[in-house]
């Protein structure tokens, strides 16, 4: 009896003939990074000492360790591209063992 009032004219749209707009390929981009993680262990001073240090410590880092993600297998959350689409070389994973040493 009345018209139907609608966003979009289904003979003129930008979706393509006949179809309709959908969220069927919208993706859930949340994810969980572990950027950076350091475990360190200062000696106490007196075995530094006797070792002939004035302090000594030792450590391990790491960087992009782990990632919890829906979509990591296809674009990287945090890649800037020239596309604008994610679509990078994957940040690499790093681990380093140090010693920082004071004479």
């Amino acid at each position: 009896r009345y018209p139907v009032l609608q966003a979009w004219n289904m003979d003129v749209n930008t979706y393509g003939a006949g179809s309709t707009p959908n969220d069927k390929y919208l993706l859930n981009a949340a994810y969980l990074r572990f950027k950076n993680l350091t475990f360190g262990y200062t000696v106490p001073v007196a075995i530094a000492e006797n070792l002939g240090f004035q302090s000594l410590r030792v450590y391990l880092s790491g960087e992009n360790l782990m990632e919890w993600s829906e979509v990591s297998d296809i674009i990287d959350p945090e890649a800037i591209t020239d596309n604008g689409r994610g679509y990078a070389y994957p940040f690499q994973r790093r681990y380093s063992i140090g010693v920082n040493i004071s004479f």
